[in-house]
């Protein structure tokens, strides 16, 4: 089977959002099976580490981490279960367009390349910086049972950083350029693709060292 580069596609599976846990998915697959000739669900399972990793134990914070292979396991295994279910209907060739992957399988020396450097600019980019924390503001009141918030935010800004580089890994690099969400994009990622930190060298373009071309599309299919 030929793929077109620029017919594929790929959706970045949240597994703390329950979404991809209801008809949204069917509905989802349904949706994109005749606009493109691959279908890639890419599990964040590894970034369930920077927000699960640490348990607190009397007056400090503990790395368990066999807890977390747990978690990332389990989580990681429900959802590969639920999609699966998804496409029982599905015809053999309908079925060979689904590509299901997990973050561990992109993660090569262009991922690496492309955090390094969003970390670099993080650490140095006052601008950049403070929108990243902003996000991860927001993310953070997901997991706020614990005391140690300044901890627990630095985790999740290094969690957005990670998460922005490797959609831009997948769909630059690997040429999944149709990127679908249930929701909004990621605000800090959107700045960086209209070059709202150019005047700091911070564009897609520099990361990647070739034009970007990337679409990102919210797939708010049940809303309709």
């Amino acid at each position: 089977m030929s793929i077109n580069h620029e017919n594929k596609s790929f959706i970045g599976v949240s597994l703390d959002n329950q979404i991809f846990f209801t008809d949204w998915l069917f509905s989802a697959i349904n949706s994109l099976l005749n606009k493109h000739d691959k279908i890639l669900f890419l599990i964040a399972d590894d970034l369930l580490r920077y927000t699960r990793s640490i348990i607190e134990e009397k007056d400090k914070e503990v790395l368990d981490l066999n807890k977390i292979e747990d978690i990332v396991s389990k989580k990681s295994n429900k959802f590969i279960y639920y999609l699966n279910n998804s496409l029982l209907n599905l015809t053999a060739k309908e079925k060979e367009k689904i590509e299901i992957k997990r973050w561990r399988d992109f993660e090569d020396s262009n991922y690496i390349k492309i955090f390094r450097n969003l970390i670099i600019a993080f650490y140095n980019i006052n601008e950049f910086r403070e929108d990243v924390y902003s996000v991860a503001h927001s993310h953070v009141k997901k997991f706020s049972n614990s005391d140690n918030y300044e901890n627990l935010l630095n985790s999740s800004a290094i969690y957005i950083i990670d998460e922005i580089s490797m959609a831009i890994r997948v769909s630059e690099i690997d040429n999944y350029i149709n990127e679908y969400y249930p929701t909004d994009e990621v605000s800090v990622l959107k700045k960086i693709y209209s070059n709202s930190y150019i005047e700091f060298g911070l564009t897609v373009d520099n990361l990647i060292g070739k034009k970007s071309q990337r679409k990102f599309k919210v797939l708010n299919i049940l809303n309709k």
